[in-house]
């Protein structure tokens, strides 16, 4: 008797192991999520710009997608990346990136207290938001909101990346 309950207590840690790793693969659902990107630019301009204001910058006529079946889009990367103009991005402070429509606006991503780095890429945090109803369009528009550390001193191209992650149907 005493044998038996030492090879069954031996043995129930691996029960349960196989248990719990059944009941998770059996209980899993894949659910079909597709990550979108898209790219669009934008040059800055240095007349003009100050260290007190919010400036906004709205990218227009960006491509959307087609998709009916897209239940959701969550952003799931906003990127900038310095093409030509100043050295790196350390001009940069507080950085926003909307999505937005005549009557509605959505925060796609943000970055603030930017440290300095001397880096010429910075990725911003994305939002949690649905942005379906504005990549579904046949083009949609997007506001940069940046607040400057200091002006840049050379006209400048910044290339934005970002992308969805969207949830889509599965019928």
């Amino acid at each position: 008797m005493v044998k038996l309950q030492k090879v069954a207590s031996i043995h129930m840690p691996i029960y349960l192991l196989l248990l719990v790793t059944a009941f998770s693969i059996l209980g899993c659902r894949k659910e079909n999520r597709k990550e979108i990107p898209f790219v669009s630019y934008v040059d800055i301009h240095p007349a003009g710009l100050d260290l007190v204001h919010t400036h906004h910058f709205v990218l227009r006529d960006i491509p959307g997608v087609p998709y009916e079946k897209i239940l959701e889009a969550q952003p799931a990367y906003v990127r900038f990346s310095l093409i030509y103009g100043e050295n790196d991005l350390d001009f940069l402070r507080d950085v926003t990136v909307d999505a937005v429509t005549d009557t509605s606006r959505q925060e796609m991503g943000y970055h603030e207290f930017i440290p300095i780095t001397n880096s010429r890429e910075l990725e911003l945090n994305p939002s949690i938001v649905d942005l379906r109803e504005h990549v579904t369009q046949e083009y949609f528009d997007i506001m940069l909101n940046l607040e400057f550390r200091s002006v840049p001193v050379a006209e400048t191209r910044l290339r934005i990346d970002f992308g969805v992650l969207a949830k889509m149907d599965e019928e």
